[in-house]
C-alpha cells in the first residue's frame, strides 16, 4: 500500500501518520492483525498537560476511535510511563544521581549508566527513568539488598 505522506525521521506527527496508515490499510485490505508502533517523541519533548501534548492525545484518541469504528479490536501497551520533568516554576525536576552517590559514598565508588542517553535517539536526551549503578561501595550494596522497592534489582558478581 502506498501512502502519500511520509514524515522525515522522528517528528511530532509520526505516530499520527502511523495510525492514519493503519486506518487506510484497514479500510482497503481488512487484515486479520496489524501492529502499529508509535513514537514517544511528544511525551519526551513536551510536558504532560501542555498544549502540544494535549493536542497530540486528542489526535491519538480520534484515530483510535476511527479504528474501532472500522471494527478493529484495539489493544494498547507502553514501555514506560511519563511524568513532568519540570517544577511549576519551570525549573528542572531532576536528580543528578551520580553527584548524589558521589556525595554519599565518595567519588569513584559508583558509576551511573543511563542507557536512554543513546546519541542516536535524540529526543530522549537524559530524561529516562532507568539507571544502572555499578558500585564498589559495600554500604550501597547492603542497602540495595535490604530494599523493599519493587523496581529495585540488585545483582552482585562473585
Amino acid at each position: 500500500m502506498w501512502v502519500s505522506l511520509s514524515p522525515a525521521n522522528i517528528r511530532a506527527d509520526l505516530s499520527l501518520f502511523v495510525l492514519e496508515a493503519g486506518i487506510r490499510l484497514l479500510e482497503r485490505e481488512k487484515p486479520d492483525l496489524m501492529y502499529l508502533s508509535l513514537s514517544d517523541y511528544i511525551q519526551h519533548k513536551y510536558a504532560p498537560g501542555s498544549k502540544e501534548a494535549t493536542e497530540f492525545y486528542v489526535g491519538i484518541d480520534q484515530a483510535l476511535g476511527r479504528l474501532v469504528a472500522l471494527g478493529a479490536t484495539v489493544a494498547l501497551t507502553a514501555d514506560h510511563g511519563m511524568n513532568d520533568k519540570s517544577k511549576a516554576d519551570g525549573s528542572p525536576n531532576i536528580v543528578f544521581l551520580q553527584d548524589l552517590l558521589d556525595r554519599q559514598f565518595g567519588s569513584g565508588q559508583t558509576k551511573v549508566i543511563l542507557p536512554i542517553t543513546d546519541p542516536y535517539v535524540k529526543h530522549h536526551g537524559a530524561l529516562g527513568s532507568y539507571a544502572t549503578i555499578f558500585s564498589s561501595a559495600a554500604d550501597l550494596r547492603a542497602r540495595c539488598d535490604e530494599s523493599s522497592q519493587p523496581a529495585t534489582r540488585c545483582r552482585t558478581r562473585a
